[in-house]
Order: structure tokens, then sequence, then C-alpha cells
């Protein structure tokens, strides 16, 4: 394992442009289109075990994360012919289920990227979005599958040029040494992990009257708060990447 310890001042500035983030003008549309999305992941699969690919649940999550991927700019990867986009998301995302099922619950900090079913389920995610017409391979998979799972950056141009000093594509194995790289940056950093979690309760939950959403789940499950309730399951690490890369990648 590398030596990934960081100095408290570059956890600091890590922290600051997550901040930065949320209020800069060219990346206000993304991050409040990954919130909306991410809650209401949240309050489908916080609640008795729901998935956002269920039966019941496909057909939307297929039209929200087809409108968000349309607006940023991923629109050129999905075009087929004369096939509707929204139906091939719909179709990919179907054929994603067992595999998502399988990470849904998991994230970054902890997942093993070693573990032979978890290997499989990320190889099939990569397998059905990087054969989408256009685009690098790693953006394909990384933007989606950080909408539906939140351990990944998406792998824009910034963020390739912050992290993979501008690699456009990637094979299945770099994708996950990748990740396996970040999480050894939070395994080795518990400040960082415990500024990620307390910017995540307090700027993705505690504002503009979504903490009603919080209560109501956590009473449903019948905890008395919120972190009892989940401790770490949705905190979407990849995402606190993603944003810090985005900015660092913008000024280069």
């Amino acid at each position: 394992m590398a030596n990934r310890k960081l100095e408290l001042k570059d956890i600091v500035v890590f922290m600051e442009r997550v901040n930065s983030f949320e209020t800069d003008n060219a990346s206000v549309g993304y991050h409040t289109s990954f919130k909306n999305f991410w809650l209401n992941k949240i309050e489908n699969e916080s609640v008795g075990g729901g998935s956002i690919l269920s039966d019941e649940n496909i057909a939307d999550t297929s039209q929200r994360v087809y409108a968000i991927l349309n607006n940023w700019n991923y629109y050129g990867m999905l075009v087929e012919h004369d096939v509707d986009n929204i139906d091939v998301i719909g179709k990919i995302l179907l054929a994603c289920r067992k595999s998502y099922a399988t990470i849904k619950d998991t994230d970054l900090l902890s997942v093993d990227f070693a573990a032979t079913d978890v290997r499989t389920a990320l190889k099939n995610i990569w397998n059905e979005f990087v054969n989408l017409k256009d685009g690098t391979n790693i953006m394909k998979v990384g933007m989606p599958l950080m909408l539906i799972w939140g351990q990944t950056p998406a792998f824009t141009a910034p963020v390739r040029n912050a992290l993979l000093n501008g690699m456009n594509d990637a094979n299945f194995d770099e994708y996950v040494g990748f990740l396996v790289a970040l999480q050894e940056i939070l395994n080795q950093n518990d400040i960082l992990v415990d500024r990620i979690r307390s910017n995540y309760l307090s700027r993705f939950w505690a504002k503009d009257g979504e903490f009603g959403l919080i209560q109501r789940i956590t009473t449903q499950e019948g905890f008395s708060n919120w972190e009892q309730a989940h401790p770490n399951r949705h905190i979407p690490y990849g995402r606190y990447f993603d944003m810090d890369a985005w900015i660092r990648g913008m000024a280069m």
C-alpha cells in the first residue's frame, strides 16, 4: 500500500475546494443535479431495503439519469441511430440491476475491491457502459456510476486533468486501480473522513427544508438520529474526490 497520508493543511484545502464547488458559477448546476438525484436515491433505498433500479423505480431512475447525463454533455455517447436515448439508458440500467444490488450498500471507505462479487459486479457495469458510442472509456462509466453509486469520480476532463494527468482512456483494471488509490487516501486519513462526513450531513441534508426527509426516514427505520441509522452507507466519497479534482482541474 502506498503512503497517502495527508497533512492537515492539505485536508483543509481539500474541503475548501469542495465547499467552493457548490457556489462556483461553472459547477453549481452539477452540484444541484447530483444533490437532487442523491436525495431521491436515499428516499428510495433507505426505507425497507429498496433499490432505484427495482421494477417500481427503474423508469423514473432512467429518466433522471438520462436528464442529468444529457445536461452534463454526455449525450454524444447516447446516440445510437434511431434509438431513443432514454431507452438506451433504461436498457443499460436494467442490465446492471443485479450488479448494482451487489455494490449499492458499499462505500469507497470499506468496499473490498479484491472480492470476487464486487469485482464481477463492477466489471459487468463497466462492460455495459463502455460500449456506448464516443467518449473516453473512464468517463462513460464514471459519470453514471457516480450518480447511482456515489463512490467513483465522474472523470470528466477537469477531473482527469487533476487525478490522471489528462489521461483519457483506461481499461477496467486501471479504473479499479484508481479507485483503490482513492480508498487508500481515505483509509490513511481519518480526519479527512470525519470532515467529509460532517460536510455531507450539513450540506447535503440540513438545508432548504430537506431535513424533514432525514427525520421521516430515521423515524420510519426506528433510529433516534440520522448518523446512527446511516453512519457510512450513503456518503458519496467518490463525489467528494470528484468535486475537489474538478476545481483543481479547472485551474490548470
